[in-house]
């Protein structure tokens, strides 16, 4: 039997509460969650999705990807900060 491994990418934006507009947030973090599913679609086995108002979750090839994933979402994130 030949079972593949997989990543769970999970996360949550820290401190969301304190953001100046729900709306806004959510609006450029939507717009982030598709620019990632787009940038990383070959890493990506599940596509990255909003599971409530700020957190994300989605499945990637392995444990690498899942970081290399994790880095960019944050970056773009703090681009926007």
């Amino acid at each position: 039997m030949n079972t593949k491994k997989y990543s769970i990418l999970m996360g949550d934006i820290v401190a969301s509460r304190k953001a100046q507009s729900d709306i806004l947030l959510y609006k450029i973090f939507n717009n982030i969650i598709v620019k990632t599913n787009k940038k990383f679609t070959d890493l990506i086995i599940s596509p990255l999705t909003i599971t409530l108002g700020d957190e994300f979750q989605g499945l990637t090839k392995n444990l690498k990807d899942s970081f290399k994933i994790a880095n960019f979402l944050r970056t773009e994130l703090l681009k926007k900060k």
